[in-house]
This record gives C-alpha cells, sequence and structure tokens, in this order.
C-alpha cells in the first residue's frame, strides 16, 4: 500500500526549504530555490554514481565517517540546544563526507583540534574547529587554518594553535630550577611538567604516550646539538 501521508510530509519538508516538486510529463523533478553553481550536479553525480564493487564515494565516505559523526552526536553538550545543534552536525557531516576533514588532518591537523566536543557549548575555545563551521562554506584548508565564508559573504578562520617545542620546555624547565639541571629530582619535575603541558595539547593522550612523545622530542634535540658539536 502506498503511504501518501509519508510521501506529502516528504513534500512538505521540501517546500519548507524553497524546493519546488513538479510533474514534467514523465518524471517528478526536483527545483532548488536559487541556482546552482557550475560543476555541482556533476561533482554530486561523480559521488553518487555506483562503482565496479556496487558502492559509491558517498557510500564509502558514509561507512568510515559514521563512527566518528555518532560518538561526536553522544557528547553532544546538555546546555546547546537543538537548531545550533543540528547546524553544527550538518557543517560536520559535509565536512568529513566532502574529503575536507581528510585533507585538514594530511595538513597535520588533529583529531582533537578539528573535532573536540566540548563539556559546555559556550566553551567555543575548547571547541573543534569542524564543529564551528555550520553552514558556512568552507574556502580553505592549510596547515595552520581554516577559512570559512558565511551566508552573509564575510570570512572567518580558525587557527590552530601552536605547537610548543616541548625539548625547549624542559631546558629551560631545567634552567629555572638552577643546579644546571643535574639532579635526578629536578630532572623528574621538568618532565612532569612537560608532560602535562603535552597532555593539555593533545587531551586523549594518556601518561605513557605523552611521556614518550616529550622524552622522543628532548632525544632529537640532543641529537641534533651533538651532531653540530661534532661539524
Amino acid at each position: 500500500m502506498v503511504d501518501l501521508a509519508a510521501a506529502l510530509r516528504v513534500l512538505q519538508f521540501l517546500e519548507t526549504h524553497g524546493v519546488s516538486v513538479a510533474w514534467d510529463g514523465t518524471a517528478i523533478t526536483f527545483r532548488p530555490p536559487h541556482p546552482v553553481a557550475d560543476g555541482v550536479v556533476e561533482a554530486l553525480a561523480s559521488m553518487m554514481r555506483p562503482g565496479p564493487d556496487g558502492r559509491s564515494i558517498l557510500d564509502a565516505a558514509w561507512e568510515r565517517h559514521t563512527p566518528l559523526l555518532n560518538s561526536i552526536r553522544a557528547a553532544r553538550p546538555s546546555d546547546v540546544l537543538n537548531d545550533p545543534w543540528r547546524h553544527t552536525i550538518d557543517g560536520l557531516r559535509i565536512f568529513l563526507l566532502s574529503g575536507l576533514g581528510d585533507e585538514a588532518e594530511r595538513l597535520g591537523w588533529l583529531r582533537d583540534e578539528l573535532y573536540a566536543v566540548p563539556s559546555v557549548w559556550n566553551r567555543v575555545d575548547l571547541c573543534g574547529a569542524a564543529l564551528l563551521i555550520g553552514d558556512s562554506a568552507v574556502v580553505e584548508v592549510t596547515s595552520t587554518r581554516i577559512q570559512i565564508r558565511t551566508s552573509s559573504g564575510a570570512t572567518q578562520s580558525f587557527y590552530r594553535r601552536p605547537v610548543p617545542d616541548y625539548a625547549l620546555a624542559f631546558r629551560e624547565r631545567l634552567k629555572a630550577a638552577g643546579e644546571d639541571g643535574r639532579g635526578a629530582e629536578v630532572r623528574l619535575r621538568a618532565l612532569e611538567a612537560v608532560v602535562n603541558l603535552y597532555r593539555s595539547h593533545h587531551p586523549d593522550a594518556d601518561v605513557d604516550t605523552a611521556k614518550a612523545a616529550v622524552l622522543a622530542a628532548i632525544a632529537a634535540r640532543e641529537a641534533a646539538a651533538r651532531l653540530k658539536e661534532t661539524a
């Protein structure tokens, strides 16, 4: 049995968003409220066209990114209203499915920098950049910033926080402690402070992971210093 009520609900939803629906004599046609830019229909067709395995690029993207989308939905802050959260998820979905998220990570953006969900929604400083795009268009993704254009035409940029030089931070801690940093206790306290600094920039890192990363940075700097001395 044809569900006419369900079909009418779809029609109402489309009309509410400015999409006109008509019968052209052979099939139903859909017309968006504004002209579609050149290449958009072709790009959509390329994403939805099935490949040799019967799956489209869009199917594969959905499959790969659905776990992340679900985890972000589950972490929804209790104080965010429905409309802002819907815009957040809609913008995030486009960012991921279009490949912009992959491009940002390839350029060095960390997942926390892109997708961190704050416990309180008004802590924008703790929010991942991809959650702040909403209904804006992404203009550019570089290794240091994501630039968007809002519906009013204004541009806005989200910048990565500078990555600290953990080896330098360790050395400065030793100098501040005095004794040339020779005491084991002094070095231990300095290492602990820099590990905490690392974890403030990588909230998902446990203590062992952070310590390993800091020690690797210190070892690399010391090796470079020795190489310079022998050159």
